[in-house]
């Protein structure tokens, strides 16, 4: 018996020793646990009570999930295949289980059957030998049956059995859902005792990690133990939705497994992080506040660190509000802030792990080279670390008790002086810029002289990355000491963003334009089709104007039409035209050699036909742009 739940378990063995004729009904929120504590405590208590006015024989426990059920047919048929197996009866001596097992399977694939074309004459008989008063009857799922069957009949059954049959019934729902009204009229006379269940992730902790890890994974099950308290206050954020809970624990279990068998050594420290990775994403996925949509910006996000700088968040240097811009890429910032908040402590920043986000948001296998690529890319080894990185994670804030006074600023020191070589990122420099000044700035550092240095560095790193959410960072409260330097800074990492754009955008520009000649039709779906990543890309800026004419001129009809379909396709969503702005040159060109072409030639065949059409085409497109 459950000391936790010691008041559901006396309800319940005192409905089964006394005379009723009601039912009983355990409501709770979805995913609570009810139908888990049903299947691990309540059955037993169940199969072990003597029956009511006979002490010679137990109860025999029927569970039906009324999920889906769509008449009393297919509850009845449920009841009595379950019950089959269990009666005594020649058949059922005889191998009965195996063949209603066989012959369930095959109704199940069926539909509109008579069970009894395809079960023994002897199961037909059974219906008239069952004692009722032998069986107790959990319905599960109450709120979840077919919307075509309605609740007056499904408590009307219940109600024939309770009153005529003397069968004890113990119902499972989320009464929060039903329809109260219609519902409360009709369940009066019938449900005669509801207990409210309810239970927090301390209660069942235990539990579940003993019945689900113990037998089968030790090392597991002992690391959970130990971690208990961390664990237990992050799986809070499940709501106390134990579907939650278990999934959690389900994907940390294989990613533990794997990570160990791999033969990556990784510190528990660094075990940590994965497991707040874990956990917090399994958990808001499951909330449907992240999706594997989202992979590639909470990837670029995850450089920065979820500490963010310390300086913002003093007094004297808080965020302003991050007003809300349409995108998904543009919440990701509050996304990943709510994350922050509700899971990360600020010892541990916020690391992505590539492979392990599609194990948890595509139910795919984890696979173990790919892992290892997570963890190599996450926690390098430390004789891998260049001497420069090395004191750049000694300043970070979770290892300044290692420092003395000395050392903290011989090492800051150092670290200028690496930043202003171009060893560091863009993120990694304000960083630095608040390890330099924290602690009333304890080196003394000319301000406007460092941001110059910084400055420098920045410019000078080659491993910059465009970031699409970079913008989105820098958001300084003018009350901030250093709100003109910040923003100095700020401004200077735009702009090595925004070249960083355009030379990615290049670079792809010139790799799609070779399609232009080679594979139109490919040309056409790639840069036509919203579906591809090159439809958002402004091609036309790395185009000759002269060079496209000439091709046009040189297109067949049908060529024309790809090239028509395309100008349609990219420029008449008003949503996406600023996009292409900087395309304006090039069709301003192309409209002027196309008129005159036209006033020359005419359209008095397919193509120059064609050729007009793309001319009205451009004409709007130069209007928009």
């Amino acid at each position: 018996m459950s000391t936790i739940h010691s008041h559901l378990d006396e309800a319940v063995k005192r409905y089964l020793v006394s005379e009723t004729n009601y039912a009983l009904l355990i409501t709770g929120n979805w995913g609570s646990g009810k139908t888990y504590y049903y299947n691990n405590n309540l059955l037993e208590i169940i199969s072990t009570t003597d029956i009511f006015g006979n002490e010679d024989k137990k109860y025999i426990p029927i569970k039906v999930s009324l999920f889906g059920k769509k008449n009393i047919s297919e509850i009845t048929e449920d009841i009595y295949t379950q019950l089959y197996p269990l009666l005594e009866s020649n058949v059922a001596k005889k191998g009965g289980k195996l063949l209603m097992n066989a012959a369930i399977g095959y109704i199940k694939n069926k539909t509109e059957v008579d069970l009894k074309d395809y079960l023994p004459e002897d199961f037909i008989t059974l219906r008239k030998k069952i004692q009722y008063q032998q069986i107790v009857i959990c319905f599960d799922d109450l709120e979840r049956v077919s919307k075509e069957f309605k609740y007056e009949e499904i408590i009307g059954y219940i109600n024939s059995l309770v009153e005529n049959d003397s069968t004890k019934v113990i119902i499972i729902a989320n009464e929060n859902i039903i329809n109260k009204k219609k519902y409360n009229i009709i369940k009066e006379k019938t449900i005669g005792l509801t207990v409210e269940f309810t239970q927090t992730i301390n209660d069942v902790f235990d539990s579940i990690v003993y019945e689900r890890y113990a037998a089968f994974n030790i090392p597991f099950h002992n690391y959970l133990i130990e971690e208990k308290e961390f664990i237990i206050n992050l799986l809070k954020n499940a709501d106390e939705n134990l579907r939650n809970i278990i999934f959690t624990l389900d994907i940390l279990s294989n990613v533990y497994d794997k990570c160990f068998k791999v033969n990556y050594q990784i510190t528990r420290d660094q075990f940590s992080s994965i497991l707040l990775f874990v956990i917090s994403t399994s958990i808001e996925f499951r909330k449907r506040v992240i999706t594997k949509d989202d992979k590639e910006q909470l990837s670029i996000k995850s450089s920065f660190s979820l500490g963010e700088l310390n300086w913002l968040n003093s007094p004297n240097g808080g965020t302003k509000p991050v007003e809300k811009k349409e995108g998904r890429t543009s919440e990701i910032k509050e996304v990943l802030n709510l994350i922050k908040d509700k899971y990360y402590k600020p010892s541990f920043n916020y690391i992505f792990f590539p492979h392990i986000f599609d194990f948890i948001t595509l139910s795919i296998f984890l696979n173990e080279n790919l892992l290892k690529e997570d963890l190599e890319k996450s926690f390098p080894k430390e004789e891998e670390l260049p001497d420069y990185y090395k004191i750049y994670l000694s300043l970070e804030d979770k290892n300044l008790g290692l420092l003395n006074s000395k050392e903290y600023r011989s090492k800051t020191s150092e670290l200028i002086k690496f930043a202003s070589q171009g060893k560091f990122k863009i993120f990694e420099i304000f960083n630095i810029f608040n390890f330099a000044l924290r602690f009333n700035n304890p080196l003394k550092f000319k301000v406007d002289k460092l941001v110059e240095s910084l400055i420098k560095g920045m410019r000078l790193n080659k491993e910059n990355e465009y970031s699409d959410v970079l913008q989105y960072e820098f958001n300084f409260h003018p009350d901030n000491p250093n709100f003109i330097h910040l923003n100095k800074l700020a401004t200077t990492a735009i702009e090595i963003n925004e070249s960083l754009y355009k030379e990615e955008n290049d670079r792809k520009a010139k790799q799609v334009i070779k399609l232009m000649y080679s594979d139109l039709p490919k040309f056409g779906t790639e840069i036509g089709n919203s579906n591809f990543a090159n439809y958002y890309l402004p091609i036309f800026n790395n185009v000759s104007a002269k060079k496209f004419f000439k091709l046009i001129k040189e297109c067949n009809y049908d060529s024309l039409k790809i090239i028509l379909n395309i100008f349609k396709g990219r420029y008449r969503n008003i949503s996406e035209i600023q996009r292409y702005k900087s395309e304006k040159d090039f069709f301003i060109t192309l409209h002027t050699l196309l008129q005159k072409f036209i006033e020359k030639n005419g359209q008095n065949s397919p193509s120059k036909f064609m050729i007009n059409r793309i001319l009205i085409e451009v004409t709007q497109i130069c209007n928009t742009l």
